[in-house]
């Protein structure tokens, strides 16, 4: 299973109606994960 979807659907989960949190959340996480 990839990691990376893991994180993506645990955000998803976490605020399944805002999709702009959603997009945050990825971002952040694509930001750390580029660090």
């Amino acid at each position: 299973m990839n990691p990376n979807k893991r994180i993506i659907d645990h955000i998803r989960l976490t605020a399944p109606r805002d999709r702009s949190a959603d997009f945050l959340g990825y971002q952040v996480f694509v930001t750390s994960f580029s660090l």
